[in-house]
């Protein structure tokens, strides 16, 4: 306690309410947090296109050929169903199987990609900038001003 004692007198010298320069802090902690997810790949925004680049420039590149596949929507009305498919591949001289999930309809042959484990496989589909990605951005102020009002 000694600490937010002298850290309060240091932001008071300041002219800073130290809530609100909690609140910063705890949204800069948090934008250092997220770089360091993102960069080691434990968080994916956007970055599947280095990914991919990776696994070509290492040549783990794998062909998988689709042995079944169904769609979502039994009636044939809906627009917006998933489609669902499992290809068998090889690896190692072992037969794997890969589940596709995607709202796009299954090719017959699905590239398939791994960086460093086999286990880990995954196909690349190129998307466009989603609003979730944007979630990098809101997350730490969202938290900021969450502590911010715990705090006042």
């Amino acid at each position: 306690m000694d600490s937010f004692k002298q850290f309060q007198e240091l932001i008071s010298n300041i002219n800073i309410d130290p809530v609100i320069a909690i609140g910063v802090i705890v949204i800069i902690a948090t934008f250092i947090i997220e770089f360091v997810l993102v960069s080691k790949g434990y968080l994916n925004f956007g970055n599947s296109k280095k990914k991919l680049d990776k696994a070509v420039k290492l040549n783990h590149q794998i062909k998988a050929k689709r042995i079944s596949y169904y769609d979502d929507d039994v009636t044939g009305t809906q627009v917006d169903s998933w489609y669902h498919a499992k290809y068998e591949y090889t690896l190692n001289n072992k037969k794997k199987i890969y589940r596709y999930l995607s709202r796009k309809q299954p090719p017959l042959i699905l590239n398939l990609y791994y960086v460093n484990n086999p286990r880990k496989v995954f196909h690349y589909e190129d998307k466009k900038s989603s609003i979730l990605d944007l979630l990098i951005y809101i997350i730490p102020f969202a938290l900021g001003i969450l502590i911010i009002n715990l705090l006042k």
